[in-house]
Formats: structure tokens, C-alpha cells, sequence
């Protein structure tokens, strides 16, 4: 009787983790009853004029980087007197120097703003750019409560 054992020895290549250059975040905040979640990327400017420039004034902006940026309300909310339902949302804007126009869309799941559609907006809001005392090389956003 002969016995042949055969063994088999695997590497895998070790693969070196480094940063995304546009790293993902997410930031919840709660507001008196209602919960509030906005995951996005975040991109860098490093040095690039970001607005007017890299993002055109005029244009659907995905408010972010890489995936589509999503915010998701736990209630209905009003936003500058508007309604807007209890969801998630692809979170849009159109900048321009003096004044943005916030869009959240019924689509939530595209990869930028290439397949956008107006016709799936459920709320669009205008607001006021406003200077930061000091700038920021990545985007970043906050709530106010």
C-alpha cells in the first residue's frame, strides 16, 4: 500500500493599504425627534481652485466625491419652509457665486451626477454661500442644531 500526500502552499501577495484620496464619511446628528445621516466623500483640493473651476458654476455638482452623495431623514423635515419626506435622497447642488441651489433627489444609488434627472427631485432649496474665517483643504460638512 502506498500513500502520496501532496501539499500545496499558497501566497497571496501582500497588498499595500494606503488612504483614498477621497475618503468616505458619514455624519449623523439627531434633531429634536428626527435623525439626519449624510455619507460622502470627501475630496481635497490641494491647492486646485475648486468652485467655478474644477466644479463649474451652473452645473449639477454630486456634492462629494466617488459615490453619489446620500442624506437620509428618519421623519418628514422642513427645509427653508419646504417639506420634504421621511427618506434617502441623492444630495445635489448647483453652485454659483452668490447663491446655491440644494437638491435632494428620489435617487439615491447612481455614481455621480451623469444620470441625474431633474424630473427626480423632490425638494430644491436655495441658500447663500458664506466664507469660512479659515479655509479648509477638504470638504467637510456639519450640522447646526
Amino acid at each position: 500500500m502506498v500513500i502520496a500526500a501532496s501539499f500545496f502552499q499558497y501566497t497571496e501577495a501582500q497588498q499595500l493599504q494606503t488612504p483614498a484620496p477621497s475618503p468616505t464619511t458619514t455624519v449623523k446628528q439627531e434633531f429634536a425627534l428626527s435623525n439626519v445621516e449624510l455619507n460622502y466623500s470627501r475630496p481635497a483640493a490641494r491647492g486646485r481652485k475648486i468652485f467655478g473651476d474644477l466644479v463649474p458654476y451652473g452645473k449639477v455638482w454630486r456634492t462629494g466625491a466617488n459615490d453619489n452623495t446620500t442624506v437620509e431623514f428618519s421623519t418628514d423635515v422642513t427645509i427653508n419652509g419646504q417639506a420634504l419626506p421621511a427618506g434617502k435622497y441623492g444630495f445635489f447642488a448647483i453652485p454659483e457665486k452668490n447663491e446655491w441651489t440644494l437638491i435632494f433627489n428620489k435617487v439615491n444609488s447612481e455614481w455621480g451626477s451623469f444620470n441625474y434627472k431633474v424630473e427626480q427631485d423632490a425638494l430644491r432649496v436655495k441658500s447663500m454661500p458664506m466664507k469660512l474665517k479659515t479655509s479648509r483643504d477638504t470638504l467637510m460638512y456639519e450640522f447646526e442644531s
